[in-house]
Order: structure tokens, then sequence, then C-alpha cells
């Protein structure tokens, strides 16, 4: 019923090689029910997912304990919806919600190239930054998106041995050279801070009529926003809140600079958080936003 008010639709693919099934509201009234939560954040290098479905078979239940280990889950609104996770399933845990017998996967982007990737290697004089980054986030075995700005980034002095698993070595490169990086959606993402995707001119806007939910919050360095679930907005997008009220999320604002985010404003996205529940009311997108117009993050604060 309340994806006939609402419009609401998902999509959950799962298997292993050679296996696949899928489960959705596409089923009308034998689908099966569905829970999640994912969260991505500019510095977190994995986007995770928590996934309950209930009404499954015991066979599918068995299954998916057993053999299954890739998820791919498409959510949203009958005529806009997307890919909001993909990855692979860590850990499963088989429960009760009163009369129905459920069962939770813990999920992340990353596989077993994210676990067991090791790199080794030893780059010349002059190599530049992002041949280096490149030449170790290939180790995940998916394509590499570089974000921002990177021309004032000198290139090596001397040669650079680097060795060690390919996640470790990222994280000490993030520390030199100042970035952020994660793994999500099928590809390594590696952003300068502050940085934002190249949109062209599409501009996400979140407003009231467009399907905001309450009121953002105003923050020390940007807004944090609600929105009926979105899957066309990434980590790194700039995204225009207008808005007309506001509330006051953090401490001393009769000190804080004003942060000038009631009414119209332009935000750089840092943290996405999907939640759905098929049996309730919720099916939205949570943005963690940063204000570009305010101080810069301090370089501290973002590594």
């Amino acid at each position: 019923m309340a994806n006939e008010i609402y419009g609401r639709y998902w999509r959950l693919s799962l298997g292993a090689e050679g296996e696949l099934i899928e489960l959705g509201s596409q089923d009308g009234d034998h689908a099966a029910k569905i829970r999640f939560g994912t969260s991505l954040h500019a510095d977190s290098m994995l986007q995770v997912a928590e996934i309950t479905l209930f009404g499954l078979s015991a066979d599918t239940r068995q299954k998916i304990y057993d053999r299954y280990t890739k998820v791919r889950l498409v959510a949203g609104y009958v005529g806009r919806f997307g890919p909001v996770f993909d990855g692979t399933i860590y850990n499963v845990a088989v429960g009760r919600d009163g009369p129905d017998t459920s069962i939770t996967m813990y999920c992340r982007s990353g596989g077993e190239a994210w676990e067991r990737s090791f790199f080794n290697k030893t780059f010349g004089p002059g190599t530049p930054v992002t041949e280096i980054l490149r030449d170790v986030a290939s180790s995940f075995k998916e394509p590499v998106l570089f974000v921002g700005d990177w021309s004032d980034i000198p290139n090596t002095l001397g040669s650079l041995t680097l060795c060690g698993t390919a996640k470790n070595i990222m994280q000490k490169l993030r520390r030199n050279w100042a970035f952020n990086w994660n793994l999500s959606g099928g590809q390594v993402v590696i952003g300068r801070l502050g940085a934002t995707l190249d949109q062209g001119e599409y501009i996400p806007v979140i407003a009231g009529d467009s399907g905001m939910v309450g009121s953002p919050v105003v923050r020390e360095y940007g807004v944090d926003v609600t929105v009926k679930m979105r899957s066309d907005i990434a980590v790194h997008n700039t995204v225009r809140v207008e808005n007309v009220t506001a509330e006051v999320g953090f401490a001393s604002p009769g000190s804080a600079a004003y942060q000038g985010t009631i009414g119209t404003g332009d935000y750089t996205v840092r943290l996405i958080a999907h939640t759905g529940d098929s049996e309730s009311d919720t099916w939205e997108t949570h943005l963690g936003c940063w204000n570009p117009r305010v101080a810069q993050l301090s370089r501290v604060e973002q590594l």
C-alpha cells in the first residue's frame, strides 16, 4: 500500500558467481519487505550498508547465508530511481521481527580486491602525483576518477618506493598530498579537499517543492538537509538548497560567523546516507554539505 501511495521503487540483486536473484517492488503483492540504510562520506574509504529482508523463503535465506556475496540495491521513486549501493556482503544475521523471520546483510563497497590488493613499485624522479595515485588505486580493479585541480602539487623530486597493501598506501599518501578518496559505485574517487565534480550546468535543487523533508540544519561549516530519496546525487556534487527556514545546529551560535544559509545557497556534498523501510514512511536521503562561502576547512579537520 505504501508503495502505491508514494510510488516508491526498489530492486535488490543478490548472487554469487554464475547465480543471481532479484527482489523488489516490481513483484507486487508478492514483494518481500525491505529495510535498509547506506552511508558514504568523502573520507570514509568505503560505502557501508545494512539491508534487512522480510518474507523470504527458508531456501532463499539459506542461499544468502551460505553462498551469496554480491549485492546491488536500486531505489527511489517510479520515474526517479537509481543505484544507491553496490558491493559485497560481509556478514549475515537471521532474526525475527514479530511473526516475520528476517535476514540482515552487513555490506561494504569493497570486495576481495580491496582486502587483498598488494602494491610494490618504485617511481622515478619527476613522476606526477596523479600517475602514482592512479597506479596504486588501480590495484582495486575499478576505474579511477580524479576530482579537482592537482596542478599545484609538484612532481616527485627523487625516486619513491611504495610497498604494502594498496589501501594503507592510499591512506599514507592522502596525508602528504591533502586529498580524500573512497571506493563506491564501482569506481575509486580521488578528490582534492573541497573539490567538486564537473556537473556541467546541472545542479540538483533541494527545496520544498522538490522533496525537502523538514528544514535544513545549519552547522559550523555547512548544512545538513534531508530529502525524499535521491539516487542522482553523489559525494563531491554541488547541490543548491532553497529554503525560507533553518535550524541552528552548532555550539555557541551567538559567537560563530553568520553562515548565510537561510535562502538560496550552493553546497558541496560530503556525506550521503540513504534510508528506506517499505513498511513505514521512511524513504529518504540525508546530505551533509560543506558551505564553500565560509572559511576553508582546516587540513587537520578534513584529514
